[in-house]
């Protein structure tokens, strides 16, 4: 064994630096793996979970977007239908030149109804422009339909169905003398190619229609 100095005799970079950090006290920490905390590990658990809720989110989000043809009324608008004005509307000419949305009203007294078509006309102010004609199905009676046309200022064909009889083909009566409020796109054929069922103040139909019939172009 050599003398005190040996003993402390620096040979390899390795040994020096082993000094230098002796020197510098404990020194910095080893590099290593480090440890996740309480909240990334239980994320790193629940990712799968996570990718599988966004994955079905995004495929029910697709199939909503595309109308189910099996879930569609199979029956077709008449081929021809009398206006409040007595005027025959020939909607089997009109679904072949235009896209033809029928828009239908609870009855007369449902205010929700009416500000349904007040939506609409304000973001579609110009249906003809966009290839749209919008015929509006009550139950009537005409008198009240007139005053709520003349009221809202829409150029629409309202059309009075009495007896339900159109509704009932749908299967839109809710009772005796109501319809249940839904907006209806007819296909060439007069038959449903897109349908939404349903309005309240919390959700109106005319943003999924707005978005169906896509006429940011034109509005």
């Amino acid at each position: 064994m050599g003398n005190g100095d040996d003993a402390f005799r620096i040979g390899p970079d390795h040994d020096a630096s082993r000094l230098a950090r002796r020197r510098r006290g404990r020194g910095a920490p080893r590099r290593g793996r480090m440890k996740p905390d309480r909240n990334t590990a239980a994320m790193i658990r629940h990712a799968p979970l996570a990718a599988a809720i966004c994955l079905g989110l995004l495929l029910s989000s697709n199939a909503a977007a595309q109308p189910d043809r099996e879930r569609l009324p199979a029956a077709t608008f008449p081929a021809e239908v009398r206006t409040i004005e007595g005027a025959t509307l020939d909607v089997a000419t009109l679904a072949t030149t235009r896209r033809v949305v029928v828009v239908t009203l609870k009855a007369t007294w449902c205010t929700v109804c009416q500000r349904q078509l007040a939506r609409i006309h304000r973001a579609l102010p110009n249906p003809d422009e966009c290839g749209i004609a919008i015929v509006v199905l009550s139950p009537g009676p005409t008198e009240a339909l007139r005053e709520i046309k003349k009221r809202l200022g829409v150029a629409y064909s309202f059309v009075e169905d009495r007896d339900l009889s159109i509704a009932d083909s749908f299967g839109l009566r809710l009772t005796r003398d109501q319809i249940q409020p839904s907006i209806l796109i007819l296909d060439r054929d007069r038959s449903v190619g897109w349908m939404q069922r349903g309005r309240s103040d919390a959700h109106f139909g005319d943003p999924e229609l707005l978005k169906e019939i896509d006429c940011m172009g034109v509005i």
